[in-house]
């Protein structure tokens, strides 16, 4: 038997075109390729056939094909059917197959009609009718997809009834990755043997086959013609098909979302744009359930934190700057040499436009995209007297490091910030005294002489740049303090807006003594919040009674610190409960640890607007909870870092600290870090900045470093603080994450209360109150409003925490994350803010499946376990997903 008999006897011509498609093993590369039959045949007489799998159209074809040269393969490009193969799949290479065996197969084909041809294709059965007469036409062409589709059901086949489907080429091998290269055979052929499409149908009908009526098949066939004809027209106009067929997903899918899949896959069949999906071949309904995953997941993103800032896109085109801008980047080239650096250029551009406009604007630029550099240049050229700027950064070393720039680009520029870790006078002591009172006598005044010694704590009009603190700004801001003369403020990166304030019962008896005459009122005051919280609800807290008083507390406060009554911490903490229970807006709960008990309490500002323009330089402005009233996010593609060399291993876990203590658990996150470790390289070790309470994690990280400094790995230690903004681990090819990023349940509960102004039942948090928190068992929190909280908390720490490796200056360095985290959601996010990073994570087979159109009957098949578990998983994963 050779292929020429095969092709002859299903009713091929030499003369005819058919689509010749292959495939590799894992079904990547798919390309179709028209070629004449004569052709096709002498590729496979030749015996030189390349190693993948090949297969035929059973429709001839037109020779028509796309741009890129491969075959167009919409159903007009197919004139003439030749015959119709029904595909029978069995055994456990087709997770959805009814049939395990080639004989259970070959027993359900005998309810059908004999066929021309039967091929075991290595995972299936082909039953192939060959016809007396060629299928033309329209209503030819519909008669023929009903048909197939009938038959097939009988024998729970796969619907192959599209025109210009594909089949696998008998006498070839079928090569599926993971399982050995199996034969495709023909069993039997009789070429005496063929029908008529009469002859299929009336054979369906005498055995009871439900076909629909001959009207019916009329309605539909007028029906299917004038719907193509309207597409004809619109692809006249410029519409595209596929377009068509994703606004009637996302209409369906709004009005109907929890519609299960396959009925739906159903119902796209009876579409007429059905016919943008047919061009895949075999892979038709698999490409169909991407985009209908993928619009799910559009549609469910409000489950994942979304941006409360409107986003919009910058572009770049080549815009200049003007000329005072383009002088300061020459000056600036003279001491750094950026000349070649276009991210400067670009970022530099885009926020001259912003400048110029006077526009509120948060700039959502990745990590070295350019951006401090651009507008410490922005800000030189553009700063006068009359025309003043603030630059606003976290730490006092940058603040330095950003003076001395300005001031050798010519700027008038002054530090303003507190005192500074380097401070000679004991700390405590230092704010006991008035402000200024030490850098007065000071021998050696720093810069912070200038703030502590000024008339006017906010500002010093005489400097054209002020370069100060993320605290200074925020209090400013909340305040309206920022001068008049103030007309431009850069902000690098975006700070938390948000204070929290714990009041445990020694503190409460220390600041019973203090409030002295008013201790009844100060004990009512906390009694009344306790009982409040003691059900276990997040509470909002009123203004209390005792603070009507605050100024003669005040008074009374120095009176004891001078008589030393009181030690300088209660001092310090007096004064931070006084200037925090100032706010109008606070929230509070009540936890407890056996018989520990504490009230933990927030306040903060997430609702913000001024009328000075301001740039907001942030990374990570997209996780950010803070309401900006007027301003907009903007995001610039060209600046978007693409990091293809970068793993991120990720150990399935909440990232705490009673995690990571637990041996177990460590174990797997060092067996990793070590695996990824390699002599000589640069491995930065991120931990918790003090382990005095956690001696089992003290104890894990020594271990670790140990079995590093073993591989004479180069270790950079950094603590949880610096994993925002520092540089200090910018060599480093491996990133190790030994650190918790989990805060207390309190945090997230109260910065959720904060965000959406409302109190919060303790049902939405609580398990069991007080002792078990409501955790989803998939990882997070069962409330979605904490969940996203949660979710931006953890996503910031750890992207930032990311960045501080080698990636920071060259986004195609080779680069090892190592990290604990729980969670899809957290996951998902975090893929987009790292595009062509590798994420290797817990159920990432079970994704990628799913992402990629797998049926859910294939999906099931990767999991372990008992099968109405898997059900249940899947359903969690699908829901994490967004789909």
């Amino acid at each position: 038997m050779t292929h020429r008999d095969f092709f002859k006897a299903v009713g091929f011509r030499e003369e005819d075109t058919i689509v010749h498609s292959t495939k590799e093993a894992d079904g990547s590369n798919y390309r179709p390729i028209p070629r004449k039959m004569k052709d096709f045949i002498a590729i496979f007489e030749s015996g030189k056939i390349p190693a993948k799998n090949h297969y035929y159209s059973h429709a001839t074809h037109n020779s028509n094909r796309n741009d890129n040269g491969t075959a167009s393969v919409k159903e007009d490009n197919f004139p003439e059917l030749v015959c119709l193969i029904i595909d029978i799949d069995y055994g456990p290479h087709h997770k959805d197959a009814k049939w395990d065996t080639l004989q259970e197969a070959r027993k359900a084909a005998e309810l059908l009609p004999t066929s021309t041809v039967i091929i075991h294709s290595g995972g299936g059965l082909q039953l192939v009718y060959r016809f007396r007469n060629r299928i033309t036409g329209h209503e030819g062409k519909m008669r023929y997809k009903t048909l197939a589709q009938v038959m097939a059901a009988q024998v729970h086949g796969d619907a192959c009834q599209g025109i210009g489907h594909v089949f696998r080429v008998p006498l070839t091998w079928n090569y599926k990755e993971g399982v050995s290269p199996r034969k495709s055979e023909i069993l039997e052929m009789d070429d005496r043997i063929d029908y008529t499409l009469q002859d299929l149908e009336k054979w369906c009908n005498d055995h009871q086959f439900k076909m629909p009526s001959e009207g019916k098949q009329k309605a539909r066939s007028i029906a299917t013609k004038k719907a193509k004809k309207a597409k004809s027209t619109k692809q006249e106009t410029g519409a595209d098909n596929s377009v068509e067929a994703f606004k009637y997903i996302e209409r369906f899918l709004r009005q109907f979302p929890n519609v299960q899949e396959r009925r739906f896959v159903a119902n796209l069949k009876t579409q007429p744009f059905y016919a943008h999906y047919e061009r895949f071949g075999e892979n038709t309904e698999k490409q169909c359930r991407i985009d209908i995953r993928r619009i799910r997941r559009k549609l469910t993103r409000d489950a994942r934190p979304q941006p409360f800032v409107k986003v919009k896109k910058l572009k770049y085109a080549g815009e200049p700057n003007t000329e005072a801008v383009i002088q300061k980047r020459e000056a600036f080239n003279q001491i750094f040499d950026t000349s070649g650096n276009d991210r400067i250029t670009i970022a530099l551009s885009l926020m001259e436009q912003l400048l110029l406009e006077k526009k509120q604007a948060i700039l959502n630029f990745p990590c070295a995209s350019g951006k401090t550099t651009a507008a410490m240049i922005l800000a030189s050229a553009y700063a006068s007297p009359e025309n003043r700027f603030w630059i606003v950064t976290e730490k006092i070393g940058d603040i330095r490091r950003i003076v001395e720039t300005l001031r050798e680009l010519g700027a008038k520029a002054l530090e303003w910030h507190g005192r500074p870790n380097e401070c000679p006078q004991d700390r405590l002591e230092f704010i006991t005294k008035k402000r200024g009172y030490f850098c007065r006598q000071c021998k050696y005044p720093c810069p912070a002489f200038e703030k502590y010694t000024s008339k006017d704590v906010w500002d010093a009009p005489y400097a054209d740049i002020l370069v100060t603190t993320h605290s200074h700004w925020a209090a400013a801001i909340a305040q309206g303090k920022i001068p008049s003369s103030v007309k431009f403020v850069i902000v690098d990166e975006s700070p938390s807006m948000m204070e929290y304030f714990t009041l445990t019962q020694e503190k409460i008896s220390v600041f019973s003594k203090v409030f002295d005459q008013l201790r009844g009122k100060f004990i009512n005051d906390i009694d009344f919040i306790r009982n409040s919280l003691l059900s276990g609800h997040c509470r909002r807290i009123p203004r209390l009674n005792s603070m009507e008083h605050s100024g003669d507390i005040q008074k009374y406060l120095y009176k004891l610190l001078g008589e030393e009554v009181i030690t300088a911490e209660d001092f310090e903490q007096m004064q931070i409960f006084l200037d925090f229970f100032s706010a109008e807006e606070i929230y509070g709960m009540l936890t407890k640890d056996f018989d520990d008990e504490k009230m933990t309490f927030i306040r903060g500002t997430v609702d913000l607007k001024t009328s000075i323009p301001h740039l907001i330089l942030d990374g990570s402005a997209l996780m950010s909870d803070v309401k900006w009233e007027g301003f907009n996010i903007y995001s610039c593609p060209q600046l978007k870092q693409s990091y293809p060399n970068t793993t991120i291993e990720v150990i399935n876990g909440n990232p705490s600290k009673s995690f990571l203590s637990r041996k177990e658990n460590f174990s797997s996150l060092a067996e990793r870090v070590v695996q990824a470790a390699e002599p000589e390289q640069n491995l930065l070790l991120f931990r918790n900045k003090i382990l005095d309470h956690d001696p089992e994690l003290r104890e894990n990280i020594e271990e670790l470093k140990v079995l590093l400094l073993e591989q004479k790995v180069s270790l950079i230690e950094m603590n949880r603080g610096e994993h925002i903004g520092s540089n200090k681990g910018r060599l480093a090819q491996v990133n190790a994450v030994c650190m918790s990023l989990f805060n207390n349940i309190a945090y997230y509960v109260l910065r959720t209360a904060l965000v959406y102004h409302r109190e919060i039942p303790a049902e939405e948090f609580w398990r069991r109150r007080f002792l078990v928190p409501s955790m989803k068992t998939s990882g997070g929190f069962a409330s979605p409003e904490i969940q996203q909280t949660y979710c931006r908390a953890i996503v910031v720490d750890l992207y930032q925490t990311i960045m501080r490796g080698c990636i920071r200056n060259n986004p195609a360095e080779h680069y090892k994350v190592i990290c604990a985290v729980s969670g899809l959601d957290i996951i998902s996010v975090l893929k987009e803010e790292l595009p062509g990073a590798t994420f290797h994570y817990e159920n990432e087979e079970i994704v990628d499946a799913l992402l990629a159109g797998e049926a859910e009957s294939k999906v099931i098949e990767l999991m372990d376990g008992d099968p109405r578990r898997r059900y249940e998983r899947l359903g969690t994963i699908r829901k994490a997903l967004g789909f």
